[in-house]
């Protein structure tokens, strides 16, 4: 409990810190301008539809997940699950907040707690190993660019360290696996069997979805750089936004607020971009998030009163 109470005020305390970094590092008046400027209105716009995007993909995913375990569901269902998870995401602490509003809808719908927080778990999986897939896709055209001394090496050394870990926990897993037997982690993964052993063609669209949900993210990044008029790639806004993302997915800010906006300063200095387009950007991107998630608060408070419920039974 006392860690838990010091974790709140620390994610505060390191969204501010970093967002006071932010502004330190750049010239107010400019990015006033930019913010409230006609070019900022279309980015905004762009923002927010390439967030509904986003959302619509994550539910898709999300039915294909539940129906493949056998609990079949309507894709209005899942959307309203994936807009008040993403709300909760954006508006509260953490993720971690979005993640259990899902699981509470999803025990409200008669799944039990514990097939409802391994679904939870394993969605989020899924989106954490495609974006480190598409990070690692990144790596070739980064060892092309010249401002990191040393990348290279850099990049063989954390390799053979990947490489070794992977090797200890593989004979780790065939040595002592059996000691997880009958724990919540053999649980999960026979679950995650059930899910996956369907069929090939649902499979691929689990993992086609998981990528392109993130590429939402460079996508839109990339828009508000052209309506900005900045001279900048796909490729160098997938290099700097997908670690971002990573780092904005870990649940040690409000919202990854801060922290995101403080990567893209940084990142984005490596490739010229302003710390004034930067910080813009990052902002317009953060409340179209916040924006186009907005109906998920009058869902949740819908669910609350009783307006939804679920008409199946579900299997256990």
């Amino acid at each position: 409990m006392p860690m838990k109470r010091l974790l709140i005020p620390f994610k505060i305390f390191l969204s501010l810190a970093c967002l006071y970094w932010a502004i330190t590092h750049l010239d107010f008046y400019s990015t006033k301008k930019l913010f409230y400027s006609q070019n900022g209105l279309l980015a905004f716009g762009l923002g927010i539809l390439m967030a509904g995007v986003q959302t619509t993909l994550g539910s898709i995913r999300f039915a294909t997940l539940l129906k493949n375990a056998s609990y079949p569901i309507r894709f209005w269902e899942a959307m309203q699950i994936a807009f008040i998870g993403g709300f909760f995401s954006q508006a509260a602490f953490s993720m971690v907040s979005g993640d259990a509003m899902r699981i509470w809808f999803l025990v409200q719908s008669k799944l039990t707690l514990k097939r409802a927080t391994y679904f939870i778990m394993i969605d989020r999986g899924l989106g954490l190993l495609a974006l480190l897939l598409l990070s690692l896709g990144c790596i070739p055209f980064l060892l092309q660019m010249p401002f990191i001394p040393n990348l290279p090496r850099i990049l063989i050394g954390l390799t053979i360290i990947g490489l070794l870990s992977i090797f200890v926990l593989y004979f780790a897993f065939k040595r002592w696996g059996y000691k997880i037997q009958n724990t919540w982690v053999f649980e999960l993964l026979s679950f995650n069997k059930q899910i996956f052993s369907r069929s090939f063609q649902s499979n691929t669209l689990i993992v086609l979805l998981s990528l392109f949900i993130h590429l939402c993210n460079v996508i839109a990044i990339y828009l508000f750089m052209k309506c900005f008029g900045v001279p900048i790639g796909f490729i160098e806004c997938a290099i700097v936004m997908l670690p971002t993302m990573l780092m904005v997915m870990l649940p040690i800010s409000v919202g990854g607020w801060g922290v995101r906006e403080s990567l893209l300063i940084f990142g984005f200095g490596f490739f010229g971009v302003p710390a004034e387009t930067a910080l813009t950007v990052s902002i317009l991107w953060g409340l179209a998030l916040l924006v186009s998630l907005l109906p998920g608060s009058f869902l949740f408070l819908l669910g609350r009163s009783g307006g939804w419920t679920r008409r199946s039974t579900p299997t256990t």
